[in-house]
């Protein structure tokens, strides 16, 4: 498998390939408008595989949506992986490919794309790659989601500092009884918190144990109990008491670095007014604002 550079007008797609009919095709779609504007600004990162079909003429074998992307953005060459003419070695071209220690998780996932489309059968192409089944279940998912996550995983192998997101998060959150929907609500969740995989696990847990909460209702909640968790027993005991006893903010000196942190402590401080509220409100028949202007 060689690495080409190739002009746009050499290329062409599979017109039997099932998954672009009536939406590759499709005058508006956001999803390849959105790959089609991060191309335009970072380039292309991943290269297509294509194969030859005459004199400087190839097929699109692997990565349809980033040649109609880079055919919006008015590219005028992509980089292109072209394959041999032989095909009993292509098998052990991608293997070699997968294995490669700077070949990032999407670009992984198109390898396995690809070999599923040669032997359909996940055993077989876990053998041929030498992992396990559950595995190669595991980088297909990357392809389930916007190309905004596929993007972020990529940044987060080449610089984890730029994104936290990881193909472990998406094992924990593309699950069955999680919706499309509440996949990128969770995803959006941990680029803007920073979670951990552990910490998504959890908030896949809560999700699904009240299908009722929405991802924004149970990462709440989540923090919420881990505050209880750090304030300890007593200090949940009192709040839930029917007689109420002095509380106190524990204020940090410094805004901790940590969003999650951040985040935690903006809500011990939310709650911490609202207790304050309650209280004023119990004993002098006004609100906080009010008791504070003097009114």
């Amino acid at each position: 498998m060689e690495l080409k550079y190739l002009k746009l007008s050499q290329l062409s797609c599979d017109e039997n390939q099932i998954r672009r009919k009536g939406h590759c095709q499709a005058d508006k779609d956001d999803d390849l408008e959105s790959l089609a504007y991060s191309i335009k600004e970072v380039g292309l990162v991943n290269p297509l595989v294509v194969k030859a079909l005459g004199e400087d003429r190839y097929q699109v074998v692997a990565g349809e949506r980033r040649f109609l992307a880079a055919q919006r953005a008015e590219l005028e060459s992509i980089p292109c992986f072209v394959l041999d003419k032989s095909e009993e070695a292509l098998d052990y071209q991608l293997a070699e490919n997968f294995h490669r220690k700077d070949l990032d998780p999407l670009a992984k996932a198109y390898v396995v794309q690809l070999l599923k489309k040669r032997h359909v059968e996940d055993q077989k192409v876990a053998k041929l790659l030498g992992v396990s089944s559950a595995t190669i279940t595991q980088w297909t998912k990357i392809l389930g989601v916007p190309p905004k996550y596929q993007q972020a995983i990529v940044d987060n192998f080449n610089d984890k500092s730029k994104s936290p997101l990881t193909v472990g998060h998406l094992a924990v959150v593309a699950v069955k009884g999680i919706t499309k929907e509440q996949v990128n609500e969770i995803l959006d969740l941990v680029i803007e918190h920073q979670l951990s995989r552990d910490k998504t696990e959890q908030l896949v847990k809560l999700l699904k144990s009240d299908p009722a909460l929405n991802p924004q209702e149970a990462f709440k909640k989540l923090l919420s109990m881990q505050l209880d968790a750090m304030g300890g027993e007593n200090e949940k005991q009192s709040r839930e008491g029917d007689y109420r006893k002095r509380f106190v903010l524990v204020v940090p000196p410094n805004l901790p670095p940590e969003p999650e942190k951040q985040e935690e402590l903006r809500l011990k401080f939310s709650e911490h007014l609202n207790r304050l509220d309650n209280e004023i409100q119990r004993l002098f028949n006004t609100s906080l604002n009010r008791f504070i202007r003097g009114e």
